[in-house]
């Protein structure tokens, strides 16, 4: 039976929900459980999927992660040659 007091389990005290438990630490994004928002590198994930191409959205995540990568356009036909090849 579920209860709204914590549940004590050793040295541990356990909460239900995830209200207040960080999941992990992330430059990339941010979630706002109560307003239902997940906001990506400052933009909102509703508005990137709206109006950002699939490759805008990788780069905007992998920027800053690799030194060498390439600018929109160039990542652009790096991953349709990459689907290419896995499809043959």
């Amino acid at each position: 039976m579920a209860t709204s007091e914590p549940a004590r389990t050793g040295l541990i005290v356990m909460s239900e929900g995830l209200e207040g438990v960080i999941a992990a630490r992330t430059i990339l994004s941010d979630v706002d459980g109560e307003a239902g928002r997940l906001v990506i590198r400052g933009f909102d994930v509703e508005t990137l999927s709206r109006h950002r191409t699939i490759t805008d959205v990788a780069h905007l995540l992998w920027k800053g992660f690799f030194d060498d990568l390439p600018d929109t356009k160039a990542l652009q036909t790096r991953l349709g040659a990459a689907r290419k090849t896995a499809f043959e």
